[in-house]
């Protein structure tokens, strides 16, 4: 199991009532989870964002279907393309571009 709050009373507290039923371990800080690879990032404007990979998953698939020689990319969307749930989602205009 999986916990995490940003208020550490709160956490403590849920904790608390989870050891009055069953033994628990508290591992630290989540690094690794069923072959899943975590990583937190703390941006330099006060976010946080967290990375999941699932590397040995995608080599065991990449063996699998005899794609060893298939050209890997960085990531399967182009940069500056948006995800959400509003009328703005899509790519955005990068004001680096000119158009011509």
């Amino acid at each position: 199991m999986i916990i995490s709050s940003s208020d550490k009373k709160c956490r403590q507290a849920f904790l608390n009532h989870l050891r009055k039923k069953w033994k628990i371990t508290e591992t630290g800080k989540l690094s690794r989870f069923v072959g899943i690879t975590c990583s937190e990032t703390e941006h330099p404007c006060g976010g946080k964002s967290w990375a999941i990979a699932a590397p040995g998953y995608i080599d065991r698939a990449v063996e699998r279907f005899k794609m060893q020689d298939a050209h890997p990319i960085k990531s399967p969307m182009e940069a500056g393309f948006i995800v959400g749930l509003d009328e703005h989602d899509g790519y955005v205009e990068d004001p680096k571009r000119t158009n011509q």
